[in-house]
This record gives C-alpha cells, sequence and structure tokens, in this order.
C-alpha cells in the first residue's frame, strides 16, 4: 500500500490483509472507493485508494501556515506528497544526496532533525516566505487520525483537578477512581471548540473568554442601529477616511465607502463555532465546575474550591483571568486589618445611637448568629428598595460603610445586550445560506423556526458563601422596630459589595461557555438572567443545554421563572421579538408595556408636584435612559439637562419651563416606537453630505453638497443665517459650532422629500460639531436644542445618521459656506446649484416651542 494515493503523505509499506472470512487478495472485491493495482512479484498486488475525495479530507493547520499543493492535486498525480515521516533526531550528512540545494540549506537550518528531503518545498508548510514542517498534531491527521490531536487525555485532566484543588486533601484512590471513570468518557468532543479554535489557527491552549469592549459594542450597535460614539473619541471606531486627502479624491473615496451600517460577525469566537456546528448539525457542585473549566482549557483555576473555602469580599480580590483587567487600580488600599484597628469599635458605636433607615418598616428581623469580639468587625448597613414590579429588595450599602473603599478590584465584568439576539441570528443565517442573495432567507422546514427563551439562576449572590476570615466583614445590621439595631452573619455575597459583582459572574461566565462549547447552546448571560436562542424546529436545543450544564454545575435554574422557547420574550425589560427573522429578514426590539407605564407614571407624579428630589431625578434618569435604549435612544437624551440639575443640585422645584420639558418627554415616552433589527439583507448605498459653516465680518454663512441617488443631480446649496437667529443663540467670540451644527438642521426642514429612507454619511470640518451630531446633545444650551430638534427630524424621516469629520481642504462644501455659488470650484463642478432663504422654523424661538410640543 501506498498512503500517497490518498492523498497526503507518500509512505510504502508491505503488509497482509486479512479478516474473518479470509485473506484480501486481487480477486476478490476491495472495499469501495479502493481498487487493486498489479504488483511485481513477490507482492501479489497493490491496494490504491481510487476515491475522488482525499483521506482524511481535511487537515487543521496552525498558525495559518498550510501546504503549497492541494491534496486533490496529489490524488490526480499533479503534485508530490509530503515526504515520508519519519522520527526527529540529529540526522547525519549521507542522506543529502538527491536534494535540492534550498532544501539542504534549511535540513541544516531546522538542526537536521528529519531528513533532508523532508525539507524541500513540497514536504513543509508555509505563510508566505515563513516555512515549517509539519507538527506531530498534523502529522498524525494526515496519517489518518481525522480528528485534531493536542485533546487532553483522562490523565490531563485528572492532573488540572488536582491543581485546581491544592487546598484539600483528597485521597490517592479518589483520583484513581476519577481517572477510571475519565477514561470510560469521550472528551474529544467536549473539547471540540479548542479543536475549532485550532483548525483556524487560533490560540487554543488557553480558552479564556473574549471581553466585549466599547469598541465591540460600538461595531455591533453600528450594524444594528447606528453610530455610537464619534470617531476621535476614544470608544469610537476608526474614521472611515484618511485626512489629506482633497476635495475631488475625497468625495471619489467617499463612493466608493462600503455602508458603515454593514454588520459585523458577533466577536466571541465560540459563537462563530456554534454557528458552523448548525451547518453540521442547591449547593453548587465543585468537582464538576472543575472538570469543565479543565476541559475548556478556563484559566479561573480558583473558581470550583471556592466554593469550598468561600470568596474574598475585601482587601486584594485575586485576578481570575476571564474578565477584562483595570489598568487603572489603584495601589494605596487601606489593608482591612489597619481599617478595623483604625475604626471598627467606633462605627458600630456610632450606628447604635442612629435613628433607623429609610423604609426599616419593611426589614424583616435578621438573626444574629454571633459577633466577633470589640472593634474585631464591620457592619454592613441595609436599606430596601422597591422595584418596578412590586418586589421589595434589601440593599446593603458597602459603599457607605467603606468595604468597596478597602476592596481593590484586578478586572471588571462585561456582560451582553438584547444586541446579541440580532447578532447572532444575522450571523447563523449567513453561515447556513452564504452566497444566497433573496429577499429573505430561504425556507428551510427542518431547521429554521427562530425563539427565544429566558432563565432564571437560583440564589444568585447568596448560594457564593464568603471565606471564613472575611466573615467579619459581612455582618449585617438591621433595624428591629421596638428593639434597635440588631447584628447578623451574612454567609452568602451580600448586594451592594462591589467584589461580589466580579465574584458572582464567575459562575455564569463559565456555565455559558460551557453551553456554548461543550452542549451547541446559543445562549448568554447578564449576571443571573440567562437567555437561549432556537434555531432547530421542535427542539429546544438551546435551553435544554443550559439546564444540563447549570444543573450539573449545582445551579439549576429557577422552573417558577423559566420561560420556554418563544417567537415573543421579554429580557432585560426589553421586548424582542424574533418571529419575522427566517420568514422577512427583521427583529423587532421594543420597550416593555409596564417599562413605558412605569417612566409615565413618575413624569406624571413630578408633573402634578412640580418637584423632583435627587433620588428621583437620578432614577427616573436611568429608567428613561433604559427605556429609550429600546427604540430610538437619543429621545433620551432629551431631558437631560432638566434631569441632571435635579439630580445634582439642590433645588427640587421645578419652573415652568421645566415642567414644559418634562411634559414633552412624557409624550415621547407614550408614543415611543419599536425598533426594528435588519438580519438579512445588507444595508443599501449611502447617501453623501457635506457641510460646512463659515463666520467672517459677523456674517455666519452656511454650505451644503448632497450627492442624492439617481435621478437628482448632486445638489449644492448655501444660506445665509440672519443676524437675529445669531442674537439668539449663546453670546460667544464666534459662532462656527453652533454654525457648523445648524446645517443638520436646516437640511432635513429643506429637503425632507431628498432625505427620507435613506442612511447619510455626513461629512463635518468641525469636531465638535461631530460629536454633538453623534450623541444628539451638547453641554451648550442653543446647541443642544439644535442637534437634537435634527436628531428628531431625521427619525420621522426615518434616516439613519453616521458622521464623520473631515478637513477643511477636502470638504467640497468649504466654497459654498464662504462664497456662495460664487465660489470659482464649484461653479466648475456637475452640481445643481441654489441660494435659498434661512427656514422660520430654525429660528431658535420657534425651535423651543416646537421641542416642547413633540
Amino acid at each position: 500500500m501506498d498512503a500517497a494515493s490518498c492523498g497526503w503523505v507518500a509512505r510504502r509499506r508491505a503488509c497482509w490483509l486479512s479478516s474473518r472470512k479470509g485473506d484480501l487478495l486481487p480477486q476478490n472485491t476491495p472495499p469501495e472507493e479502493w481498487g487493486w493495482a498489479t504488483c511485481e512479484p513477490p507482492f501479489c498486488g497493490q491496494l490504491l485508494f481510487k476515491g475522488s475525495k482525499p483521506v482524511p479530507p481535511r487537515v487543521f493547520f496552525e498558525q495559518g501556515f498550510k501546504p503549497l499543493w492541494s491534496p486533490g492535486d496529489v490524488l490526480r498525480g499533479l503534485a508530490k506528497p509530503f515526504f515520508v515521516f519519519t522520527r526527529e533526531f540529529f540526522h547525519p550528512l549521507d542522506q543529502c544526496q538527491g536534494s535540492s540545494a534550498a532544501a539542504v540549506q534549511r535540513f541544516h537550518a531546522d538542526s537536521r532533525r528529519f531528513p533532508a528531503a523532508a525539507y524541500e518545498e513540497a514536504s513543509l508548510l508555509w505563510r508566505q516566505s515563513e516555512w515549517r514542517v509539519p507538527a506531530p498534531d498534523e502529522r498524525s491527521m494526515m496519517m489518518g487520525d481525522g480528528y485534531p490531536a493536542g485533546v487532553n487525555s483522562w490523565g490531563s485532566v485528572v492532573n488540572l483537578l488536582r491543581l485546581q484543588f491544592d487546598r484539600v486533601v483528597i485521597p490517592e484512590n479518589v483520583w484513581a477512581l476519577t481517572g477510571q471513570n475519565l477514561e470510560c468518557c469521550n472528551l474529544r468532543l467536549p473539547q471540540a471548540f479548542a479543536a475549532f479554535q485550532r483548525g483556524r489557527g487560533q490560540q487554543w491552549h488557553h480558552l479564556p473568554p473574549r471581553p466585549l469592549l466599547a469598541r465591540d459594542r460600538a461595531e455591533i450597535f453600528a450594524g444594528n442601529s447606528g453610530q455610537r460614539y464619534a470617531s476621535d473619541t476614544s470608544k469610537g471606531l476608526d474614521h472611515l477616511l484618511p485626512p489629506g486627502l482633497g476635495k475631488s479624491a475625497h468625495m471619489s473615496e467617499a463612493m466608493r465607502l462600503p455602508s458603515p451600517f454593514a454588520a459585523k460577525p458577533w466577536p466571541e469566537a465560540d459563537i462563530s463555532f456554534l454557528n458552523e456546528t448548525l451547518r453540521v448539525a442547591p449547593a453548587k457542585n465543585p468537582a464538576f465546575i472543575a472538570v469543565v473549566t479543565a476541559l475548556l482549557r478556563w484559566p479561573d483555576l480558583t473558581q470550583a474550591q471556592s466554593f469550598l473555602f468561600g470568596l474574598p469580599i475585601v482587601g486584594d480580590v485575586p485576578f481570575s483571568g476571564v474578565f477584562r483587567n483595570i489598568h487603572e487600580a489603584a495601589h494605596d488600599v487601606e489593608e482591612p486589618s489597619a481599617w478595623l484597628e483604625r475604626e471598627g469599635s467606633q462605627v458600630v458605636d456610632d450606628l447604635l445611637t442612629e435613628g433607623p433607615p429609610k423604609d426599616h418598616d419593611v426589614i424583616l428581623r435578621g438573626e444574629t448568629d454571633r459577633l466577633f469580639g470589640h472593634g474585631k468587625w464591620r457592619p454592613l448597613e441595609r436599606f430596601v428598595i422597591s422595584q418596578p414590579d412590586g418586589k421589595q429588595r434589601v440593599i446593603d450599602n458597602a459603599r457607605k460603610t467603606g468595604h468597596n473603599a478597602h476592596t481593590q478590584m484586578l478586572e471588571t465584568i462585561h456582560t451582553v445586550s438584547v444586541d446579541f439576539v440580532a447578532s447572532c441570528s444575522r450571523d447563523a443565517l449567513h453561515t447556513l445560506f452564504a452566497g444566497n442573495h433573496d429577499l429573505s432567507p430561504p425556507a428551510c422546514d427542518w431547521l429554521l423556526l427562530l425563539r427565544l427563551g429566558t432563565d432564571d439562576l437560583p440564589d444568585a449572590y447568596r448560594g457564593h458563601p464568603v471565606a471564613e476570615e472575611h466573615l467579619r466583614f459581612s455582618v449585617i445590621s438591621v433595624w428591629v422596630p421596638g428593639c434597635g439595631w440588631r447584628f447578623s452573619v451574612l454567609w452568602g455575597l451580600a448586594y451592594g459589595l462591589e467584589a461580589a459583582v466580579v465574584a458572582f459572574n464567575r459562575l455564569p461566565l463559565l456555565g455559558i461557555a460551557a453551553c456554548r462549547r461543550m452542549a451547541s447552546s446559543f445562549c448568554a448571560a447578564y449576571f443571573d438572567d440567562e437567555l437561549s436562542l432556537e434555531f432547530v424546529r421542535d427542539a429546544d436545543v438551546s435551553q435544554r443545554g443550559l439546564h444540563l450544564v447549570f444543573g450539573l454545575m449545582g445551579s439549576p435554574p429557577q422552573p417558577a421563572k423559566r420561560f420556554w422557547a418563544a417567537a415573543n420574550r421579554c429580557y432585560l425589560g426589553t421586548s424582542v421579538h424574533v418571529g419575522q427573522a427566517c420568514s422577512e429578514g427583521t427583529i423587532r426590539v421594543q420597550p416593555k408595556t409596564s417599562s413605558v407605564q412605569k417612566v409615565v407614571a413618575k413624569l406624571g407624579a413630578a408633573l402634578e408636584s412640580k418637584r423632583l428630589s435627587r433620588d428621583e431625578a437620578g432614577k427616573l434618569r436611568g429608567d428613561v435612559q433604559w427605556l429609550f435604549a429600546s427604540c430610538h435612544g437619543a429621545w433620551a437624551r432629551f431631558a437631560g439637562p432638566v434631569l441632571q440639575r435635579c439630580q445634582y443640585g439642590d433645588d427640587p422645584v421645578l419652573a415652568e419651563r421645566d415642567l414644559l420639558v418634562l411634559s414633552a418627554l412624557r409624550s415621547m415616552a407614550q408614543m415611543a416606537r419599536p425598533r426594528d433589527i435588519e438580519v438579512w439583507s445588507p444595508p443599501p448605498p449611502c447617501m453623501l453630505i457635506y457641510t460646512d459653516a463659515s463666520f467672517e465680518d459677523d456674517q455666519l454663512r452656511l454650505g451644503w453638497v448632497i450627492f442624492a441617488p439617481p435621478p437628482y443631480k448632486p445638489l449644492g446649496g448655501t444660506c445665509a443665517v440672519p443676524p437675529q437667529v445669531v442674537r439668539e443663540w449663546l453670546p460667544r467670540r464666534q459662532q462656527i459650532f453652533p454654525g457648523e451644527a445648524l446645517c443638520l438642521l436646516i437640511l432635513p426642514l429643506l429637503y425632507p422629500h431628498v432625505l427620507e429612507g435613506h442612511d447619510l454619511l455626513w461629512f463635518i470640518d468641525n469636531a465638535a460639531a461631530v460629536s454633538a451630531a453623534v450623541k444628539a446633545a451638547s453641554a451648550q444650551e442653543d446647541v443642544f436644542e439644535i442637534v437634537h430638534m435634527a436628531c428628531l427630524l431625521r427619525a420621522r424621516l426615518g434616516c439613519r445618521s453616521w458622521f464623520e469629520w473631515v478637513g477643511s481642504d477636502s470638504n467640497p462644501s468649504d466654497g459654498l459656506s464662504r462664497l456662495g455659488i460664487a465660489n470659482i470650484w464649484t461653479c466648475g463642478q456637475p452640481w445643481w446649484l441654489e441660494e435659498v432663504g434661512f427656514p422660520p422654523k430654525a429660528f431658535r424661538s420657534t425651535l423651543r416651542t416646537a421641542l416642547l410640543r413633540v
């Protein structure tokens, strides 16, 4: 037999083939896709592979290296296979005969590890000009092991388990029994994600979660909704074009730009892995958590043991390796022991002399188990908040008591949003139907029926124990009517501890990774709220996988709070409708009715009392931002100045204009429209717009160029701003900033029929105006009114806008803003030119009235 007939590597070997039915001879029928060839004596025949595809059909090469030929070429006799694989040792020089000079040179450069013939071009792996010999795992795969090597064996898993329980004395017979049980298990399949990463040339030895950074969120939001931050901010995306192109080149390059609203794939690698699988179709359990950690190559090796010994809540919190690093972490945090020594007893004495906390009458009496001695413990002060559903939740104020100030965190969590649903649905559709350009996704009876399920983990923070040496910091103080303050040890993590946030989220983060990588579950978690996305018709694969994994981890989702997958579900206070994703290619996101009613009720109470306290303003501001994040995010900023002044100021009384603003905000909340996210069709080309303003000799002039689609010609326009308009603005030495912002308002007023329904790529040569346009807000009141009203007008016209900075030398509207239609360069362009009068609706007095009547 010659292994070269299988397409990969030369290896001629004599063999005797037999079975229970007798010897395999040339007169017998060979296996399927194999055949006999004549052979010289003493051999009776040669067995050759004659199939159309190589065996194995695919080999996973690491780090982007690959051979210069394809195995199909070897099957057809168009290329030579790899040289015979041999053992690695220091080879003598007598084997260099017959090898090329380049191969001999590489033979010496690689310390003569293999025969010189193994260094010919056809026997090496290449990445551009770099070369290397195949790794042992790659050689193994080419010789017939179709699954990538490097899988953790049962022995490796046991060693990793020992490492995770280094503080626990476990008898050797237990480890031996564990190894015997693991040896009987199929450990390859749970490690398929590692093989997937290795096959793509990615890091696979350690597989932590990928934190969702601000840039990732900006890219996701751009594909689902629009621009989130200006390009010159730390959270913004890169500029679309480089500076200094000049007017003609900038226009030419801008017209060739892809849409900035084009969606990017979800950045987590295990979601890409799930897409490929679609195509191919009470007490915690520390032991199972440790096994999952080992199989997933998870870097957090202390979590399993922490459920035995507890978690730290103050002082230096150890780095888990699964969250985003905090580079600016403080280094001067006071030692907890010194903190207790300095003020431990005095704090308790002061607390005992205080009166009851707010809403003390709804706090149930806590039972004090024990104290730690005079001045050797530090209590947490407990208070109550009332949730929108009427449920009352106790919070332990670790900020007030100094616990958080004496905690040093080295990492911070990252969370998911409802955009996960749209992005993953889009990625799955494009993976399944790659290359399909129909107006809607193709029908797929057995597979596509998109649904969404939600679950809630039990116990949450209370299910995570506090380390014994930190229990003295985990004492809650409870006001008991008629008795005063009483104290009780809290054995689980307290709501309000900064350390508790990271400590708790380590569990759902590992669980979700296990669900994705081991159970093919499309799922995500926001603290203890779990989400499952289903694609397979009549089978809740993702949600059942989530139940299985978290159940084995000792944290089974609560049946009472379980909502099986359906086309309509609520998640994180948002109503998500996925029923039209497979038929029309859209997913609808909108605020829950209860969220709208909550905001409307709070605004109604403020309008009736004509007062808004600091606490109420802060809560209302958060509720408004959460509400409009589901639909039109910029609307949340409409009442921003009023709410900020009430939240951080000392006067809760609302002025007449404040009442008008809050009344308008209530109307906006009542008519909040849903957000439809396209998950199938690509975004249409953007309409290009350039605008500019000049302020010379106390005259403000605006200029613009609109590259509208056919049948319209490019439109160049200019407008002189009346002095009385400028006088209504805040006094400034020059009015370029509000002038540049005014262009954003003028164009929707003048050309609504041209802009309606289009995606706009808008270039402005003033960075402050770009930032205000993106945020639809500004710290300067007059500019705030301009950009916010402009945003509302574009929303009514159904426009999505992407704002970019452009240098003045590359801005084709620069001449129009200075000399109007008399500019010589402008007159030489094939544009329709016009000078228009200033629209009365853009006066500030009219504008403010219109904003209050939204």
